[in-house]
């Protein structure tokens, strides 16, 4: 597990927290299991686009903010995401393989 996997899956945690959702309602949600989910919040394995588009959708958030680190500055497609800015100006981390 690299640093990306583990803030990912910090920021995934975090998102259902503060909805104050137990893992059983995000598995529900998004028709998978609880290990499921909780294999994304301590960085195990990473979700699918489908369900990276769908976590996004749960939570109401742009798909970018999945990614950011400063996720409290990625509210709306933001000049200060990194997933926002050109690709020249911002280069990402390489993004784990996705496993469905």
């Amino acid at each position: 597990m690299n640093d990306f996997e583990k803030q990912f899956g910090a920021l995934v945690k975090r998102c259902r927290t503060e909805q104050q959702w137990p893992l059983k309602r995000v598995a529900y949600e998004l028709g998978v299991s609880v290990s499921v989910v909780s294999d994304w919040e301590r960085g195990k394995r990473f979700p699918s686009k489908d369900n990276l588009k769908r976590l996004a959708e749960l939570y109401r958030i742009p798909v970018c903010r999945l990614f950011c680190v400063g996720a409290d500055l990625c509210t709306q497609h933001t000049p200060g995401c990194p997933l926002c800015a050109t690709p020249a100006a911002n280069p990402l981390p390489a993004i784990p393989q996705i496993v469905e």
